[in-house]
């Protein structure tokens, strides 16, 4: 599944867009010159293309779910670590809120309904 989805990040990534694989299941992407609200909408895109692809192996009606922290780079004086810092502590809510979701820094997100949640921009 980690390959799946690094396939799909690099093919939706602009060539702009400095990919990586962070950890064991996290990956980093730093999209220069963009604000955190294309970045949202950027993670929104990946998370709904991931979870509408269909896995070899798994029935048809099992989707997988990806969840996402965005943090923006306030200004030039601000670290990159606290950056990445903001949008693992993103990730962190989203994963602890329901899952398959995506998070901005400094926005907790209550937790989702049962019957599902979708994130808005």
């Amino acid at each position: 599944m980690i390959l799946t989805f690094g396939r799909l990040l690099a093919g939706h990534a602009p060539p702009e867009a400095i990919c990586a694989r962070f950890g064991g299941e996290e990956f980093a992407i730093f999209l220069p010159s963009t604000g955190e609200a294309t970045g949202y909408l950027f993670a929104q895109g990946l998370r709904n293309n991931f979870s509408s692809l269909a896995i070899i192996g798994l029935p048809d009606t099992v989707r997988l779910s990806a969840s996402f922290g965005v943090c923006a780079l306030a200004s030039p004086s601000q670290s990159i670590v606290d950056t990445i810092k903001g949008a693992d502590a993103a990730l962190y809510d989203a994963k602890k809120s329901g899952r398959n979701r995506v998070n901005r820094a400094g926005q907790a997100t209550p937790a989702s309904p049962k019957d599902g949640w979708q994130a808005q921009a």
